[in-house]
């Protein structure tokens, strides 16, 4: 990527009381056990076209 990326936690606490808990048990799950998709075996196993988020920060201003 041509530009830096930086990380900017959001409080947990914070995001029970403006989103909802829905979210905050979303950010939770995400926290402790973490989120990450194998792009290429999903593009070879379903043959439909996936963008990776390389890809697609890429195609946004």
């Amino acid at each position: 990527m041509d530009r830096p990326i930086h990380f900017q936690e959001f409080p947990l606490e914070q995001a029970e009381s403006t989103p909802g808990h829905d979210f905050a048990v979303m950010f939770r799950c995400f926290n402790k056990i973490g989120y990450a998709i194998d792009i290429p075996k999903l593009k070879q196993q379903y043959g439909i076209p996936l963008t990776t988020f390389s890809e697609w920060a890429k195609t946004v201003g």
